[in-house]
């Protein structure tokens, strides 16, 4: 699937010259978030429909699921990274930490305070939340990546 929007993005960038490095990752970025939203949501939905959790808990359970699915498609799609792997991991770690409790805060706000539907509670604290991960995790986790850019020359940046 990630071979399919290399390809996508190939087509992109040939419509209009080269793409802007910080436009790409943020692409590729929103991309990785994207895969990681749909199994955080997947797995609240499950939990709650089906293994009959609290809305609360389930949040938090899918929480733990897109950290991990968020950080090996950053670091290994996204940024391409080539730094130490434990360290960007901590560090990853940290911010989503932070990212996963305004999460969790905005969640239980939108649920308890403003009487929002579990299910659209849980897709604006992630678009929250993602507002602080990426800009953490462009400027300070994977600040040092190695990436090339995705063009038909394959020309490295």
């Amino acid at each position: 699937m990630l071979k399919f929007l290399d390809k996508i993005l190939v087509y992109i960038t040939s419509l209009g010259g080269h793409a802007h490095l910080e436009l790409e990752l943020f692409f590729r970025y929103a991309i990785a978030g994207g895969i990681a939203a749909v199994a955080d949501l997947l797995i609240v939905w499950s939990l709650v429909e089906y293994a009959h959790l609290h809305p609360f808990m389930a949040g938090a359970v899918s929480l733990f699921f897109g950290i991990t699915i968020n950080f090996t498609i950053s670091r290994f799609w996204s940024f391409k990274s080539k730094g130490p792997l434990v360290k960007e991991f901590v560090i990853f770690l940290t911010v989503a930490a932070v990212g996963s409790g305004i999460n969790y805060v905005t969640f239980v706000v939108c649920i308890g305070v403003l009487h929002v539907w579990y299910m659209a509670a849980k897709v604006i604290a992630i678009g929250v939340a993602w507002v602080w991960n990426y800009t953490l995790n462009r400027h300070v986790t994977f600040k040092n990546f190695t990436h090339t850019v995705v063009q038909s020359t394959d020309r490295k940046i």
